[in-house]
């Protein structure tokens, strides 16, 4: 391995690297598969920078959660689930929505962890 190619294995952004010699004529695909080929622990990253590149960050990035939106499209025979995630807490933004939607005093959150979900 040569110097030029040590400093390509060991950049941190190879896909962004400059590769040695004629291999910088390589398209973006083409350097993918050279990604995968050298450090497969970084194709992850180059996969979503290469579709950044060529097609937008819209298909990397999710949508913002639109909690109006998701409550306008459920209904009684499909609810909303919230599956959380530890330390995430979305009962202000539900209870404004309850306000908003004016069904606030027929209101009442119930939390199923800890032993709660006998209470439902």
């Amino acid at each position: 391995m040569t110097l030029d190619w040590a400093a390509v294995y060991n950049s941190p952004d190879i896909f962004e690297t400059k590769l040695p010699g004629k291999w910088n004529s390589l398209n973006s695909f083409q350097k993918l598969t050279l990604v995968r080929l050298l450090r497969p622990d970084k194709f992850s990253k180059s996969v979503q920078k290469l579709i950044t590149k060529e097609i937008g960050a819209q298909y990397i990035d999710p949508p913002p959660f639109n909690l109006e939106q998701a409550y306008n499209d459920s209904d009684k025979m499909t609810p909303l689930i919230f599956i959380l995630s530890p330390g995430a807490d979305p009962r202000i933004e539900i209870t404004n929505l309850a306000e908003l939607k004016g069904f606030k005093s027929n209101f009442t959150a119930i939390s199923l962890g800890q032993g709660q979900g006998e209470i439902a």
